[in-house]
């Protein structure tokens, strides 16, 4: 891949307005989010997107020797309501920009998971880098970011001095954003992460997460009016690291690098913030090997509190922010990130699917090997439609142990799902040669996905046949064909 002198920007207009314009504002709501929550694979599917010439020279890569990486990287990820299509924010401290990349994942669908794009190399060409954008020419710090509906909100913030604004996106053509007029200015002060939410009285709530050593806290914003097109209002209410319960303790190193609300069907709030442990990061895997640093901190965990709002006071008509009675965690989860293909202290977020299930979606700190590298965490148990007709639809999950556990090599639809010598095949940083232990699928009816015994597709093989529903096989050891099972023993399989 050639390299570029210079970012190439997409032009961003400014939002018409107008009441011709309707705005789509909102977040599917969770039936029980501590459970979605919970139900969270702690192992991410890996995820990539080709750079496509967005990237000049060695920008958004560690490089020791030019001295790029702490300040020039990718700090918040979410994916959009046009389901394949992500928003990633970094931060260019060398070229004093913030920027918005824009990623279409044209191999995938725009509803349910992604799985991985990533098995043998890059990723599909039509899933890459679109369009880049230019936030801000002076507070080049894009942090953690937050999506409701068809509206991004972006924290852009410099350090000395302290100067930060909430500024907000309409995503509903992604490949060609527009900047509402509204934005929450925060002058003398910072923002790493920023959460936004419809209440249920129709107003907006932004949440701040500000780390700044001792005075790590959230601030929390209300809207105008129900009208999100109306900005928030400039006052705010904080509610320090220490007043949350548990209480933050700084030398917990617990600075959020993301934070999201997440609504629940009757009425309660929650917020999902994530970071990671080490004290270090971005610094690859293989500086702290060569610095003997200890790396046994560097976990990476997402913590979920249940937000308690007061209820709605109201002055002159118009609802009044008052500070929340209660931030309560209600349960911690760790999730593995490795092979630098995500961290939760570089860009994290939630993304809460049309059938209201949770994911999370995590990218590493710099770009490597042509592509931006991101996880998907996703639920233990897929909700899927009760049938599917055409093979786009279709999906193979094969895991690593009995029962659903452990790697997972998936495949969606039919491209890129031959496999010669699955010794080759890379699955969460590891071969998946004699790996597989049980499946769960669903194909339409005619398709026909078959496993074989030997690479090559040759010797003895099962056939793993479309009938449109899920069906699953939990232990392949159970399995016999001539008296042979098939657990741990697939060596090459492709459609027939």
């Amino acid at each position: 891949m050639s390299k570029t002198e210079k970012y190439k920007y997409a032009t961003v207009q400014p939002f018409p307005g107008g009441s011709v314009h309707r705005v789509i504002a909102d977040n599917p709501r969770v039936k029980d989010v501590k459970a979605a929550f919970e139900d969270l694979r702690k192992d991410g599917d890996y995820l990539g997107a080709r750079e496509d010439h967005c990237f000049p020279g060695v920008r958004y890569k560690f490089d020791s020797k030019n001295k790029l990486g702490r300040d020039n990287h990718f700090q918040g990820i979410q994916r959009l309501r046009k389901g394949n299509y992500l928003a990633v924010t970094g931060g260019d401290v060398h070229d004093k920009v913030g920027h918005l990349f824009v990623i279409k994942m044209g191999s995938r669908n725009s509803v349910g998971s992604w799985r991985t794009n990533r098995v043998d190399g890059l990723p599909p060409e039509e899933d890459r880098v679109v369009s880049v954008l230019d936030l801000h020419s002076e507070l080049w710090h894009a942090g953690g970011i937050s999506v409701l509906g068809d509206v991004l909100a972006v924290p852009i913030y410099r350090k000395n001095p302290a100067q930060c604004k909430i500024v907000f996106y309409h995503m509903k053509h992604p490949e060609h954003p527009q900047k509402f007029k509204f934005e929450i200015d925060r002058p003398g002060k910072r923002a790493g992460a920023v959460a936004l939410a419809r209440l249920q009285n129709g107003h907006f709530l932004v949440a701040v997460w500000s780390d700044h050593g001792k005075k790590d806290r959230f601030d929390f914003y209300l809207s105008k009016s129900k009208r999100i097109l109306d900005g928030f209002d400039q006052n705010f209410v904080s509610v320090k690291a220490e007043e949350l319960k548990p209480p933050i303790d700084e030398e917990d190193n617990q600075q959020y690098q993301a934070v999201n609300f997440v609504s629940q069907k009757d009425g309660k709030l929650f917020l999902v913030g994530m970071h990671n442990t080490s004290t270090i990061s971005p610094v690859p895997d293989v500086i702290k090997d060569i610095l003997k640093l200890n790396i046994l901190s560097d976990k990476d965990f997402a913590d979920l509190y249940r937000v308690d709002l007061v209820a709605d006071t109201t002055r002159r008509n118009q609802p009044v922010l008052v500070k929340p009675k209660l931030i309560e965690k209600v349960v911690n989860h760790q999730f593995v990130c490795e092979d630098q293909q995500a961290n939760f202290d570089a860009a994290a977020g939630v993304h809460i699917g049309m059938s209201d299930e949770l994911r999370i979606y995590c990218a590493y700190h710099f770009r490597s090997d042509g592509m931006v590298k991101f996880n998907e965490y996703r639920p233990t148990v897929e909700p899927v439609p009760e049938k599917v007709n055409a093979i786009r639809d279709g999906w193979i999950d094969m895991f690593e142990d009995n029962n659903y556990k452990g790697r997972r090599l998936s495949i969606v639809g039919k491209r890129r799902t031959s496999f010669k010598n699955l010794k080759k095949v890379t699955v969460q940083g590891d071969e998946f040669n004699d790996e597989i232990s049980s499946i769960r699928y669903q194909l339409p009816i005619g398709y026909t996905y078959r496993l074989f015994r030997d690479k090559g597709f040759h010797g003895k093989h099962i056939d793993l046949t479309g009938t449109g529903k899920v069906e699953e096989i939990s232990d392949l050891k159970k399995l016999r064909v001539n008296g042979d099972h098939f657990g741990d023993r697939v060596s090459s399989a492709h459609y027939i």
